[in-house]
């Protein structure tokens, strides 16, 4: 008897210390998963903020135009302070030939000039500089973010000239190198996340560092602005901005033949002034957050002739490729079919209106021809077979005519050999080649 009275109070106390572990083993696991919630949670909201710093659209920029209380006089023009010398000491602090930093007398004439496009130019200068000075690393991304979008700001408000446009893309490559290193580092540690959700937020991040890696290509396109430098080094046109009315002001005179004349301040000249805005205008239609300020100095220039035309037509075709591109890589294949159809179309039709006669000497005459052949070489997988077929046979058409003696730039006969080898090869694989 005593054996069995032993023997059911050892079975209630493992009975005890069963349901008491069970209990344990419980909370733990409630405050296992609460954990793995918040974390969840706290790595979902930090992959949406990374999402917002993704700069592929005007957007990023918030409101460009600056908004500053009107002063008493506001019919009065603002005669802004000669800040010659605080460029020079903020490239100085850049190349590490000045000790002291200038934000503290950059700070000081912001509160009088708030709205002067220039000098915040150079605050956004500055900010980028500190940052680069101490190491410029992952934590301190938002504070390029801010200097990116300060400049940017800068030149939609008036600081459209060389000195600015030369800092804004150093600044745009550093930013879009370092979003593009955080990006994959946050792809390859969430891919494979418990979290169904975080995997989506994981693959859309992926998209984004693809589109960031075509991005980074602009660090290639830079000639024609390196050209501008060498070509205008110390000029007007160094520190003297272009404004679109001094835009439509120069395409009138070229209307008139008359590429010399003196339009605005300092003595910039309208022939140059439309070539300074081209060039640029071609370099940044490759980055999307400028669209708008592209779109705005586009239209600025009148259509006076025949070259200004293509001119502006080439831009228009390179906003189109890196949307094109960019739609690409983000995996759109509805959206990226109607870019490259309409682009197609557009370019067939400018052929006819400007190309179909006549000796074409210059890259902005062959350059329609060349997109044209380059999209439907590119198209490849987003049209049906034959619809696919016919828009290949129209690009080889349109190579014959870029290798007759019509077209005399080089490297356009260079690029149409290669693309058409593209697609001699395209066909072949489909079986199209006769």
């Amino acid at each position: 008897m005593v054996k069995l009275n032993t023997l059911f109070k050892k079975k209630d106390q493992e009975n005890k210390l069963k349901a008491f572990q069970d209990s344990l083993r419980s909370k733990t696991g409630d405050v296992l998963q609460q954990d793995l919630k918040r974390q969840s949670q706290f790595i979902k909201k930090e992959m949406q903020e990374m999402q917002k710093m993704f700069p592929g659209s005007p957007q990023f920029l918030g409101r460009a135009e600056y908004t500053v209380k009107k002063r008493k006089l506001g019919f009065v023009k603002i005669k802004y302070p000669d800040i010659t010398e605080l460029r020079e000491q903020v490239n100085r602090f850049a190349e590490k030939q000045e000790i002291s930093d200038p934000r503290q007398q950059i700070r000081k004439l912001l509160k009088r000039y708030p709205a002067y496009p220039d000098l915040r130019a150079l605050n956004g200068i500055q900010i980028f500089n500190d940052a680069s000075q101490s190491g410029l690393d992952a934590k301190k991304i938002k504070v390029v973010q801010g200097s990116l979008r300060e400049v940017a700001r800068a030149i939609f408000n008036g600081g459209y000239n060389l000195f600015v446009m030369n800092w804004f893309i150093k600044i745009y490559v550093r930013y879009v190198d370092a979003l593009r290193d955080k990006y994959l580092h946050e792809y390859n540690s969430t891919r494979n996340h418990f979290s169904n959700e975080i995997r989506k937020l994981s693959k859309d991040i992926h998209r984004k560092h693809l589109q960031l890696t075509l991005m980074a290509n602009i660090k290639n396109k830079l000639t024609g602005l390196q050209m501008l430098n060498a070509k205008l080094k110390n000029s007007v046109y160094t520190i003297s901005s272009i404004t679109p009315n001094e835009a439509k002001m120069a395409s009138m005179a070229i209307k008139n033949e008359d590429g010399s004349r003196k339009i605005g301040d300092g003595g910039k000249t309208a022939s140059n002034i439309i070539s300074v805005i081209m060039t640029i205008n071609m370099l940044l239609a490759r980055i999307p957050i400028l669209n708008d300020l592209v779109k705005k100095y586009q239209s600025s220039i009148l259509n006076v002739n025949r070259d200004i035309v293509l001119q502006k037509i080439m831009v228009n075709n390179i906003q189109r490729v890196t949307e094109f591109q960019l739609s690409m890589a983000s995996g759109d294949i509805t959206q990226t079919h109607d870019i490259a159809n309409k682009m197609f179309l557009d370019c067939l039709d400018i052929s006819k209106q400007y190309l179909e006669t006549g000796i074409l000497t210059r890259q902005h005459e062959v350059d329609p021809l060349l997109k044209a052949v380059w999209i439907a070489k590119e198209s490849k997988g987003l049209f049906k077979a034959e619809e696919y077929k016919r828009m290949l046979d129209h690009a080889l058409k349109i190579l014959e005519m870029i290798f007759s003696k019509r077209v005399q730039v080089k490297s356009a006969h260079e690029m149409a050999r290669g693309l058409q080898d593209d697609i001699h090869f395209i066909m072949i694989e489909e079986g199209w080649m006769k």
